[in-house]
């Protein structure tokens, strides 16, 4: 899950470094009200924490998947380790996904007071 913050000047996103599972916690390291300068103009922005919107990361569960489902492959030989990589790229990045949705649907859809 990335968090990003959305510019005021120009609308693009900057992203935040932090890696907090809820607005809580991310107030924990950035305050109730932070700046940001923007990735793309450089405007300085005040935000408040419940302008942090979240959304869900590439595909790192599916390549962690794939690379799980290679290694289990390797028992077949080099027809498994394909196999072994391509099904367990999809069902990780299937369960990975899902996961990550969640939490992005949580953290988007609980602000602070």
């Amino acid at each position: 899950m990335k968090l990003f913050v959305p510019c005021d000047n120009c609308g693009g996103k900057t992203y935040l470094s932090a890696l907090a599972k809820t607005r809580l916690e991310l107030s924990y390291m950035y305050g109730t009200e932070f700046n940001v300068n923007c990735s793309h103009c450089s405007n300085l922005n005040y935000l408040h924490i419940n302008q942090v919107a979240a959304e869900a990361s590439s595909n790192k569960t599916f390549l962690s998947g794939g690379g799980i489902g290679g290694i289990v492959g390797i028992l077949g030989g080099p027809f498994g380790i394909l196999l072994g990589a391509v099904v367990g790229g999809a069902v990780g990045g299937a369960v990975g996904n899902k996961s990550e949705q969640d939490s992005v649907r949580r953290f988007n859809n609980n602000y602070l007071q």
